[in-house]
């Protein structure tokens, strides 16, 4: 806190491993990585006024290990079979980087909680979304 104006800055980076008993069989060495920058500060009437940078989520490697269709149970007779075989597969996960999001946000008081624009413009498609919301603290 800047006496009226905050900037936060966040850094995730991590490797995991789960297991699992559904399609999704379990994961090994999965890294990944978040990066978000923010700045807000207060402006006339109580309102606050909020500039960000983030990057929600990067994954930087792994493996994921799956249940696949492997193969179809065979006819019996001329009678047809809707049984499928299902198989382990383990598939290496590439570098991916999550897309980069800059944000807006206007916050004003109304009533006992605030009212709020969000415009967020996604960086690598040039994608703009806005949002109004209302929110209430309890």
């Amino acid at each position: 806190d800047l006496g009226g104006t905050a900037l936060r800055v966040s850094y995730t980076d991590g490797t995991t491993g789960f297991t699992g008993d559904g399609v999704l069989r379990g994961g090994s060495d999965v890294g990944t990585r978040s990066l978000g920058l923010s700045w807000e500060t207060g402006v006339a009437r109580g309102g606050q006024l909020g500039l960000g940078l983030r990057r929600t989520l990067d994954v930087t490697g792994g493996t994921l290990v799956v249940m696949m269709p492997d193969a179809r149970v065979a006819a019996a007779g001329p009678v047809a079979s809707s049984g499928v075989v299902m198989a382990e597969r383990a598939l290496p996960l590439d570098p991916a980087a999550a897309p980069t999001d800059l944000e807006f946000r206007y916050t004003v008081p109304a009533g006992p909680g605030r009212v709020g624009l969000a415009v967020t413009h996604r960086v690598e498609d040039g994608t703009t979304v806005a949002g109004l919301g209302y929110r209430m603290r309890f």
